[in-house]
């Protein structure tokens, strides 16, 4: 819990920060009680103010103390709970997360919900975070060794629609878990799950798109295959462009392409010389024909604006994007923390309740909707 460096080496801030925090924990002062005023507490301790003021500031940031205006500064009533350690496993069925094993969405995606959890993690000294692979499967040696391997952790969090063997062996054991990115209008979970709203945020890019358009075309690329999942995000991109009076037109692809010849003979078939293409944007609206952007982005050979899909916040690192679709996925990570941390803090029954994290059209606030 405190610092391992030497001692001797400590700054006048973090050696009085120890001493104040030994004094909470062994509740010198108790939680909730009002702390002395700064000058008071910086001649207790035989330090100047100003550096007790950062002492404290250090303790709100770590929340062993919250500070309100006017009536004081007081020892969190909830210490209790900082003080206990929990083990966490994070558990996804994908390759080995590497960004050479993943596409580059998911790659992006889940280290923007691991930053999250991270994040969260950090306010609660003694929550171990451990990222774990659970390969997909229905075999049941292979299952149970996947059980023996989590039910070391004191709870679960689970990554995506997939695991829904494990996820009912972990049910049956009666430990907590939380479900995250689970695609709840297609699969029953087991645990509270939570995901997010892409609708609005697809609203947010073509908005962003039509305000640079600048009398362009706009190149949809669609792919058939995932068509049913997207055809309401199709038509709400359709109405924003009609809105805007910006002239767009939809390609819907009957593959993945999976090789460079692949996505060259594709749109050398629909494109020709590809002279159509110049000066026109080009947005994959499915994160499944990034390839296609990524085949054009490093050929070079048309003269255009590349977007990456609005599930994608991997279009914020190659391509031009609304840079807060990124966010979701980090309070995802954050929300999933605190949420199985309040569980295992107060053993509370969490069954048969959903979060969703919906984001609204021109804000980067997330509102978090709980049915309990």
């Amino acid at each position: 819990m405190f610092p391992s460096k030497d001692k001797n080496s400590l700054s006048v801030v973090d050696k009085t920060f120890e001493i104040v925090l030994k004094d909470i924990l062994q509740q010198k002062f108790k939680p909730g009680d009002r702390l002395p005023g700064e000058r008071e507490l910086a001649n207790i301790y035989g330090i100047g103010r100003s550096s007790m003021v950062k002492v404290l500031a250090r303790l709100q940031e770590e929340r062993y103390i919250e500070r309100v205006p006017v009536y004081g500064t007081f020892v969190r009533s909830d210490l209790a709970k900082r003080q206990q350690l929990f083990s966490i496993a994070f558990v996804t069925s994908d390759a080995v997360v590497s960004p050479e094993e993943l596409d580059i969405s998911s790659w992006s995606g889940i280290m923007e919900v691991m930053h999250g959890m991270f994040e969260e993690a950090a306010m609660h000294p003694g929550v171990q975070i451990t990222m774990l692979h659970a390969p997909d499967t229905e075999d049941a040696d292979v299952l149970n060794q996947q059980l023996e391997n989590i039910s070391a952790f004191d709870g679960v969090i689970f990554c995506g629609c997939k695991m829904q063997y494990l996820k009912k062996k972990y049910a049956l054991s009666g430990k907590p878990a939380i479900v995250i990115l689970p695609k709840l209008q297609s699969f029953a979970e087991f645990f509270p799950c939570i995901d997010f709203n892409y609708a609005p945020a697809v609203e947010c890019m073509a908005n962003h798109i039509a305000s640079i358009v600048n009398s362009r075309k706009v190149i949809l690329l669609h792919c058939r295959a995932a068509l049913n999942e997207t055809t309401e995000l199709v038509n709400i991109i359709n109405n924003v462009f009609v809105q805007k009076e910006v002239k767009s037109e939809n390609i819907y692809i009957d593959y993945v392409p999976t090789s460079e010849t692949d996505i060259h003979a594709m749109l050398d078939a629909r494109f020709g010389s590809w002279e159509e293409l110049k000066g026109t944007i080009i947005w994959c609206q499915n994160r499944k024909l990034l390839p296609v952007l990524n085949y054009l982005l490093k050929k070079n050979q048309i003269n255009a604006d590349l977007f990456g899909g609005p599930a994608t916040i991997a279009a914020g690192n190659i391509y031009p994007c609304v840079t807060y679709l990124r966010e979701p996925y980090f309070l995802i990570g954050r929300t999933a923390v605190a949420k199985l941390f309040d569980k295992l803090s107060n053993d509370m029954e969490i069954t048969d309740s959903s979060v969703t994290l919906s984001m609204y059209h021109g804000t980067k606030s997330l509102t978090i909707q709980e049915e309990l």
